[in-house]
């Protein structure tokens, strides 16, 4: 196991790191200049119908959550348009 934690931190270091580093700059740009904010992060994206069933976790991962349909991302978004509840927080979201 420590093997296969090693070998995906490298491949995260080796290949991701520019496209995480371009996601931290993005949302400090999204701090800076937009007067209010949400940055909905879902996971594994597919194109399964709406349930209007998901989890949310704020500065972590939904336990257990590997995927989400566009329709709940959409369902999400829609409903933080009438919403303060996260309000300037980062949620992803995922089964």
């Amino acid at each position: 196991q420590d093997f296969q934690g090693a070998a995906l931190l490298f491949l995260v270091r080796r290949f991701i790191r520019h496209t995480l580093a371009d996601h931290r700059r993005a949302l400090e740009e999204i701090r800076r200049y937009a007067p209010e904010w949400i940055v909905v992060r879902p996971l594994a994206l597919n194109n399964g119908p709406l349930t209007g069933h998901y989890r949310v976790a704020v500065d972590d991962l939904p336990a257990k959550g590997t995927h989400i349909a566009r329709a709940d991302v959409a369902d999400f978004m829609i409903r933080q348009a009438a919403s303060n509840d996260y309000l300037y927080k980062v949620p992803a979201i995922a089964y």
